[in-house]
């Protein structure tokens, strides 16, 4: 039962005591408005969810696994900070220089990260751009 309808419990009770002129359900009573308050206090669910996949994100090589995975951990972030009235912290990439470990050769290889950005950055050998 949420908060909302203890109170129209509460309600209910309060009405008909007024009725009864009796003090024969303060006990009762006593125990829905502590009910109440206890449940007003608790979270909801949803906010401890958004915390457990907040915090299942922020685990390295997840959060730094690609660009993509790091707006979705700085997105769960953003809406974490929010509900908890607190600046959000993110998360940045942190950019390594590729190199050509994988082949120690240094012939070119279109699956070397390295490899293909040194073949983007340079110029084509001629005005139409072929060899």
């Amino acid at each position: 039962m949420n908060a909302d309808e203890m109170k129209q419990v509460l309600y209910l009770f309060d009405m008909w005591q007024d009725h009864a002129d009796s003090g024969e359900f303060y006990e009762e009573i006593t125990a829905v408005r502590l009910a109440i308050e206890q449940a007003e206090k608790q979270e909801p669910v949803e906010l401890n969810n958004l915390r457990d996949v907040h915090a299942a994100q922020g685990f390295d090589g997840t959060w730094n696994a690609n660009q993509y995975m790091c707006g979705l951990f700085n997105g769960l972030e953003l809406a974490l900070s929010i509900f908890e009235n607190r600046e959000p912290v993110y998360k940045e990439l942190v950019k390594l220089e590729q190199t050509h470990t994988d082949h120690p050769m240094r012939h070119w290889d279109k699956t070397c990260p390295a490899c293909v950005a040194e073949a983007e950055n340079q110029e084509p050998q001629n005005e139409h751009g072929f060899c």
